[in-house]
């Protein structure tokens, strides 16, 4: 029996169709809308990038009603919260990093030149990755943070290296080579043993 407006007693059967059908055990709700979730796990041997490149064309095939959207979650919202958190942590170390070589320079003209380098550390990467077919994880994006300092490192020689060049008289040009030309190896043993650290890694 059911409660109306006025207070009256009506039978259920009276006002509704009564059935035994499959129903969720609980509404999930997610910042406030309500949510039904739907799991899968992949084979070890499939890519997970081609199989959200082929959800993302299905996904845009369809029509959804009004209210509706689909949203992908699980590891794929962890690996995108991760790769945000570091974007973040990377653009404040660049900043710490600038603030600390213009303090160890005296000009802000330096500074920018040994950050101007740090891109150059992508083309390597992206070449790299193209070169074996594998997709841009986040493994590979730790791999860009920490060439990004080996890249920061080996110009902090370089220049410090120029610098000295300069100030013991030494013409522009020739400073510049002569710090190419002697800075060459520590830049290369340096970037070896840093590599050779991060190895493991892989």
């Amino acid at each position: 029996m059911i409660f109306n407006q006025q207070g009256e007693n009506i039978p259920l059967k009276q006002v509704a169709k009564i059935e035994l059908k499959p129903a969720l055990l609980a509404i999930k709700h997610r910042d406030g809308k309500r949510i039904a979730t739907v799991s899968a796990s992949i084979e070890e041997s499939v890519n997970l990038q081609k199989i959200l490149k082929s959800f993302d064309e299905y996904k845009n095939s369809i029509e959804l009603p009004t209210g509706l959207s689909l949203k992908v979650g699980g590891e794929v919202e962890d690996i995108q919260k991760s790769f945000r958190e570091l974007f973040l942590s990377m653009g404040l170390a660049v900043l710490i990093i600038a603030l600390i070589l213009v303090l160890q320079f005296n000009s802000f003209k330096q500074p920018f030149i040994i950050l101007f380098s740090v891109p150059l550390a992508f083309t390597g990467v992206i070449a790299g990755l193209n070169l074996l077919g594998q997709p841009f994880s986040f493994t590979a994006f730790i791999g860009i943070v920490s060439l990004s300092g080996i890249v920061v490192n080996d110009s902090i020689v370089l220049i410090d290296r120029i610098n000295k060049n300069i100030k013991n008289g030494m013409e522009f040009t020739e400073a510049i080579i002569e710090g190419g030309i002697a800075r060459m190896q520590p830049i290369f043993l340096t970037s070896i043993t840093t590599i050779a650290g991060v190895f493991p890694l892989i």
